[in-house]
């Protein structure tokens, strides 16, 4: 037996080598640079400038200019946040003051419509209330 054992095997081996170096070479394996691929530019568009900003005025102001308050606070006089529960009353008795004095100073059309959050004037801070004892 010419082919047998490990001669067998060797034959093989070279046969199976001779084999692949030629399906390498008949391959033609040829190495490709890749193509860079551009990005992508992004165009912003250019702010127009439409002049001065300008005032409009409010309905029946005229012009435009600022008019004076037509309620001015009296003098030292200082902002107070309404709170839940005050009333022109307590607020009046707290800064020993009177309610209509309250209406008058804030220039209040309704004075039973004050809610919580809104800001008046005041004389001076409220304290407490002062109670009469008899």
């Amino acid at each position: 037996m010419p082919f047998s054992g490990g001669r067998f095997s060797i034959l093989m081996a070279v046969i199976f080598t001779v084999l692949c170096g030629l399906l390498a070479g008949a391959c033609n394996l040829v190495q490709v640079t890749p193509t860079p691929i551009s990005t992508p530019t992004f165009i912003l568009p250019t702010p127009t400038f439409l002049g001065a900003p300008s005032i409009t005025p409010l309905p029946g102001t005229g012009n435009g200019t600022l008019e004076p308050n037509p309620c001015p606070p009296p003098a030292g006089w200082i902002p107070y946040t309404i709170q839940v529960g005050d009333t022109l009353t307590t607020l009046a008795e707290a800064t020993l003051s009177t309610v209509a004095a309250l209406i008058t100073a804030n220039c209040l059309a309704n004075p039973d419509d004050i809610r919580a959050g809104e800001i008046i004037q005041l004389p001076m801070m409220p304290g407490p209330v002062p109670t009469q004892s008899g």
